[in-house]
């Protein structure tokens, strides 16, 4: 090969190495474009307050504790502590989410008993939203007794109630579509979430397809989903609850 034709190639093969070279740069400037975007999306959600909407079963539970035996007949077994808690799928993860410094919003259904009354002020005093809140008169508010054994199990008693009468009209299906909209994170700053609890324990199917009618309509209404949250689904119908959040 002649000395022309050495010289040729090589000066091809630098054009083409230059070209790689500067193909390379364009893709690390990319990355760091990409990269400083992600930080400071990061920095966005790390610095905005969740929003937690939270739908389904909200029940006072009674702690016995400990319960190491069921006294006979009328007899009386001491224990060192009975507590109330707000309980459930939704109620229990509501409080605790509020505790957290989450902005906290309930749909649930209570009675108007003194159980409702004790729930109502539970949420009240950590500041969770309740214009989701139904009353029902005509149920009593869902209550479990949990008898907690020394070696940490916990056999239940569990009165349904209200929770499994539970109605999401069309206006507090509205109302939940405002608060987990995907601008909210826009307009309020917070990063919206939807968590659904205890979708198929209800007895009733009236529960169930209000929560579906809830979440088809937040798939129709929305390009971008919220986070969705399904607890306790284990009715076939709930199998649409999941097939709706994908």
């Amino acid at each position: 090969m002649k000395r022309e034709e050495r010289v040729s190639i090589a000066l091809d093969d630098l054009k083409a190495l230059q070209e790689e070279v500067e193909a390379l740069k364009r893709e690390n400037e990319q990355l760091k474009a990409e990269k400083n975007d992600a930080e400071k999306a990061f920095v966005v959600l790390e610095e905005a307050r969740p929003r937690l909407v939270m739908v389904g079963l909200t029940v006072l539970d009674i702690h016995a504790c400990p319960v190491k035996n069921i006294p006979e007949g009328g007899n009386v077994e001491m224990v060192d502590q009975i507590r109330l808690t707000m309980a459930g799928t939704c109620g229990g993860t509501a409080v605790t989410a509020a505790l957290l410094g989450a902005e906290v919003h309930v749909f649930a259904a209570i009675g108007t008993d003194e159980q409702g009354d004790f729930l109502c002020n539970r949420m009240k005093s950590v500041g969770i939203v309740q214009d989701g809140i139904q009353r029902l008169p005509e149920f009593p508010t869902s209550a479990t007794v949990i008898n907690v054994r020394p070696n940490g199990d916990r056999p239940a008693l569990h009165a349904l109630g209200a929770s499994d009468h539970l109605n999401l009209t069309e206006s507090l299906c509205a109302k939940i579509g405002k608060l987990v909209s995907p601008t909210a994170l826009e307009s309020d700053g917070l990063v919206p979430i939807l968590h659904i609890g205890s979708i198929g324990l209800k007895k009733g199917c009236d529960h169930e397809l209000s929560v579906l009618r809830l979440l088809e309509g937040l798939r129709n209404d929305y390009t971008l989903p919220p986070n969705i949250l399904v607890s306790s689904a284990i009715s076939s119908r709930a199998a649409s609850v999941r097939d709706c959040c994908n």
